[in-house]
């Protein structure tokens, strides 16, 4: 994590959160300053007030600090952590955008799930990169269509990917895929006509958990460069 040496973000930063600063030189100086101070941050960091680095000339501006475990578990779940030369994690990086979200239904209760893949765990799936996105190694498949004896592959979701859905009517409606959000479990469409991004009401938020696919009749579809569907099959 990193933390900004600003007078509005740092007047709560306490000898506690200078202890876990990473860089050792650093974690000294700022805690010398801190003494100065009667370990009063609102002092320290106050407008005015400059935490230098060890030439007495270039500003601390910011520093990196220890994640405890948990948060460590939870960010590496949507980054990944760049090690020094020692093999420590001194920073984390977003994975990158979405790829693919691959569906799938447990076999038992029905319940859907989605597996969201982002860009890079896709690279590392193609070149066959081991990492913690990859913990198997070697070249495989970008969407895994094989979750276990429990869980049925679905379908997997790009964006603008084409789908349409199933109204009380009876009537289908296409749209495209806009947004995979995997921080809410679901993605955004927008109708296949829409010829803006701000129309609300062109919108439509599907949930991959409870009934939210069945219930909206989702169906993925494939069509050619001539606009004829080559395969309208779920599932495909």
């Amino acid at each position: 994590m990193v933390v900004w040496f600003t007078a509005k973000t740092s007047t709560d930063f306490k000898e506690k959160n200078a202890l876990k600063i990473v860089d050792e030189t650093i974690r000294s100086l700022v805690l010398g300053h801190l003494a100065n101070y009667n370990n009063d941050p609102k002092k320290a960091f106050a407008d005015g007030v400059t935490v230098y680095h060890k030439d007495g000339i270039t500003p601390i501006k910011r520093v990196r600090l220890l994640q405890s475990k948990t948060t460590e578990e939870k960010l590496k779940g949507s980054k990944f952590g760049v090690r020094n030369s020692s093999g420590e994690i001194f920073k984390w990086m977003a994975y990158g955008n979405m790829h693919h979200v691959e569906i799938v239904q447990n076999r038992v209760t029905k319940k859907y799930k989605g597996e969201f893949v982002t860009m890079m765990q896709a690279s590392h799936r193609a070149k066959g990169i081991q990492s913690h996105l990859n913990p198997i190694g070697g070249k495989q498949q970008i969407i895994r269509v094989d979750h276990g004896e429990k869980w049925q592959f679905v379908m997997a979701l790009h964006i603008n990917d084409l789908v349409s859905v199933a109204f009380v009517s009876g009537e289908r409606e296409f749209y495209r895929i806009q947004k995979l959000d995997a921080g809410s479990n679901r993605f955004v469409l927008r109708k296949n006509t829409a010829s803006t991004l701000k129309n609300k009401q062109e919108e439509l938020y599907v949930g991959i958990s409870g009934d939210s696919i069945e219930r909206h009749g989702l169906m993925l579809h494939k069509m050619n460069v001539i606009g004829i569907f080559s395969d309208d099959q779920a599932g495909n």
